[in-house]
């Protein structure tokens, strides 16, 4: 072999190109071949291994989906009620530096969810505590009663709105 040949030898070369499919991480390699007359791909063997990712997957409807957690507790998986979403509103309209603090943090969910028990259980215990000193109406009018306790029930709620659920976090 002439200095020619290996001059022209030496400006081709194979480059392995890489392919991840997922799930499972299956890896493929294509070979390219590089240089002045143009490239052509084809595939051969390669020498890489599976990177070192843990994750977990969960079948839903045929299909492998990444089981991944906004938080670390299974508590904040469960949905938020009615208060729970009001704050969480709030702190995204209000304070959306906090917001983001506390969602990367991963505590927002659970923050949102102790916000909406407090809140629901400060109600209860408002509208017990008006109940007492407001009896119900001594009638056979349902309708009566039903409204009195709702009157007693939005008011509790007003005052549970102001100093619980609407405040800065």
């Amino acid at each position: 072999m002439g200095w020619r040949q290996s001059a022209i030898l030496t400006r081709f070369r194979w480059s392995p190109i890489w392919a991840w499919q997922s799930p499972p991480f299956q890896k493929r390699c294509f070979w390219r071949w590089s240089g002045t007359s143009g490239s052509s791909i084809g595939k051969g063997r390669c020498n890489m291994s599976k990177p070192n990712i843990n994750l977990h997957y969960k079948e839903q409807d045929g299909m492998l989906l990444p089981d991944l957690q906004i938080s670390n507790s299974s508590e904040a998986d469960k949905p938020l009620g009615r208060y729970g979403r009001m704050a969480l509103e709030y702190l995204k309209d209000n304070q959306p530096e906090r917001y983001t603090i506390l969602k990367m943090d991963g505590s927002l969910m659970e923050v949102m969810h102790r916000v909406q028990d407090e809140a629901t259980e400060k109600i209860e215990a408002l509208t017990q505590q008006m109940l007492q000193q407001e009896p119900m109406p001594q009638t056979e009018d349902i309708l009566e009663r039903t409204r009195h306790l709702n009157d007693l029930k939005l008011m509790a709620e007003e005052t549970v709105l102001q100093t619980i659920v609407l405040i800065p976090r």
